[in-house]
């Protein structure tokens, strides 16, 4: 994250069947409609993410799916040593919340 975003805001996120983290608004967009690995929001503040969860009207990520987030984030060089993990599920009730360590 190079810090180019409003003080606070929420942007969404896929991870393509590739491996490639796109931010924007709109995870169909973002996607082009194909198929993709992961999807949710970040929430930003002061250019570092905050918060994660796997909200998408779309794709609806299962929550096995979400509880790796943090380490996929991890894993493409992300820091999320303050970030909350918040996983909801189907039917959008918050099942997990991981804090910051």
């Amino acid at each position: 994250m190079n810090g180019n975003t409003k003080a606070s805001e929420t942007l969404d996120f896929v991870i393509t069947q590739a491996g490639e983290t796109l931010l924007g608004r709109k995870h169909t967009f973002l996607s082009k409609g194909a198929d993709v690995f992961a999807a949710g929001e970040l929430k930003m503040r002061n250019g570092s993410i905050v918060s994660i969860n796997n909200l998408s009207r779309h794709y609806i990520p299962s929550p096995n799916v979400a509880n790796t987030y943090l380490d996929i984030f991890k894993a493409i060089h992300i820091n999320v040593s303050k970030v909350h993990l918040k996983v909801y599920n189907s039917q959008g009730q918050i099942i997990n919340h991981i804090l910051p360590k």
